[in-house]
């Protein structure tokens, strides 16, 4: 991600001409993909280092990452919607899928190879950080079966609302939903840990 800040696209992608002296202007790779990357504040660094809990010490380094067009989705969910209440939760994935997840958001796609869907085609979180990192590439992962030294998670606002809870496995889809915003498997009957499942692309 540093080496794509500075990294210019090579062909010619949305040309501007300076109205000055006619110079032509290529945008970097990552206005191009309409996102802004800097290094998280000393605050960020305390919010992730708790919600990390047993993990904090995996902690290396974070960025603050904003896709414009997924960052006003949201943010027109939620100024739409009947609540305020959000939630930070994690997200978990192999390391290859992030930068596609970081180009394009989080994609309800029903033929995308996913690793379980208790809850149907949905979105999939974790309000404890252990959970969603064995989907990671790490060594020894439960899910992934990672092999890496390093692995990557992503700490997302997520649009929690008023969950729809549950216990037990259903394939549950956006219309059975109601009024609920997400669905709220609790942890007990058949999972070890909590997950919180989306199933609208805005709600994250």
């Amino acid at each position: 991600l540093n080496v794509m800040r500075g990294q210019v696209v090579q062909h010619k992608i949305d040309k501007e001409v300076k109205k000055d002296n006619k110079e032509k202007v290529e945008k970097t790779l990552l206005e191009a993909l309409g996102l802004e990357l800097e290094p998280v504040t000393a605050t960020d660094e305390k919010i992730i280092r708790k919600e990390l809990g047993d993990l904090k010490d995996k902690y290396y380094m974070a960025w603050r990452v904003k896709n414009k067009a997924t960052d006003n989705k949201f943010k027109t969910h939620i100024k739409e919607s009947d609540f305020k209440n959000t939630k930070l939760l994690w997200h978990g994935s192999r390391n290859e899928n992030w930068m596609s997840i970081i180009s394009n958001g989080l994609i309800l796609n029903p033929n995308a190879v996913i690793t379980g869907k208790m809850f149907g085609n949905g979105i999939y979180f974790a309000p404890k950080a252990t959970k969603s990192w064995n989907y990671t590439s790490y060594r020894n992962t439960y899910w992934a079966k990672g092999n890496s030294d390093t692995a990557f998670m992503g700490l997302y606002a997520t649009a929690y609302g008023e969950p729809l809870d549950c216990t037990c496995a259903h394939h549950y889809t956006k219309a059975e939903l109601g009024n609920k915003n997400c669905v709220h498997a609790h942890a007990g009957t058949q999972l070890r840990n909590d997950e919180i499942i989306f199933y609208d692309e805005a709600a994250v």
